[in-house]
């Protein structure tokens, strides 16, 4: 069990250290995700210029949820899916199915790697930058913010076992980037992070929250701005380590099924 887990703290490492090796693009990506933020924030104040709240939202809490919403996606956000596919088409996933590991947890820690180095030089940089312009206020309660932490975490996982579950079309299909193109731009809209399921007609909203998407924003911006109840709160918690279970075997059972007739190119 230690030597496994080793094993896949070496991919870790690895890939933290091949992220730090292009770390001036992510510079460039801190005033991407600032761009974002100003631009909702444009938005949102010419929809909240004529009431105070709209709904159960004011417009300082909902400059928190676009705020914190592209602040945690910095910190999530992978492209595994594409990695994948490049791995397929180079024929390095030949070599990979001949070491010694288990590829989708190999995949797992070199994305896991990413998001540290994410975490540190992108997403935290990101924070304090935008506290200048837009101050968010943390949550009240310090257990709060733990919760917070946890649903983020969770957030990653359920968005890294479902790029993984894409990225297992690539061997057969072998070209995905539309199908991860169009994956990327509807997830801004069903994870809630371009706008709150509170917006949308109820039927609406009870499906998305049925779904896994709504765990990687619309959960964790909740519990930051102390809209749930410590119940609820767990419940929801419950609701993406469930969906994290369910994607993670999709993706195992996607990977048995596609490499049993392996097409490789390149070489």
């Amino acid at each position: 069990m230690v030597r496994r887990a080793v094993k896949y703290a070496e991919y870790l490492r690895i890939s933290f250290l091949t992220m730090l090796a292009y770390r001036a693009r992510y510079f460039v990506g801190i005033s991407t995700y600032l761009i974002y933020i100003s631009v909702n924030y444009f938005i949102w104040k010419a929809i909240f210029e004529n009431s105070p709240q709209i709904g159960t939202y004011t417009f300082p809490q909902m400059m928190s949820y676009i705020t914190i919403g592209w602040i945690s996606r910095s910190f999530y956000y992978n492209r595994m899916e594409t990695e994948i596919a490049q791995r397929v088409v180079k024929g390095d996933l030949a070599l990979d199915l001949l070491k010694p590991v288990n590829f989708q947890w190999m995949q797992y820690s070199r994305t896991l790697g990413e998001a540290i180095f994410r975490l540190f030089l992108f997403t935290l940089p990101t924070y304090l930058v935008a506290l200048i312009f837009y101050p968010v206020p943390l949550p009240h309660h310090l257990s709060t913010f733990i919760f917070f932490m946890a649903a983020t975490f969770n957030a990653f996982m359920i968005f890294t076992t479902l790029n993984y579950l894409i990225g297992m079309f690539a061997i057969p299909l072998q070209n995905i980037e539309g199908l991860s193109y169009a994956k990327s731009n509807l997830m801004l809209f069903f994870s809630g992070l371009l706008i709150p399921f509170d917006f949308l007609p109820g039927i609406f909203k009870n499906i998305m929250m049925i779904l896994p998407f709504g765990g990687i924003s619309y959960i964790p911006l909740q519990i930051y701005l102390e809209k749930l109840s410590t119940s609820e709160i767990l419940f929801n918690l419950s609701h993406q380590i469930i969906w994290v279970i369910v994607l993670h075997y999709l993706g195992q059972m996607a990977f048995r099924y596609f490499t049993r007739k392996l097409i490789i190119q390149g070489g």
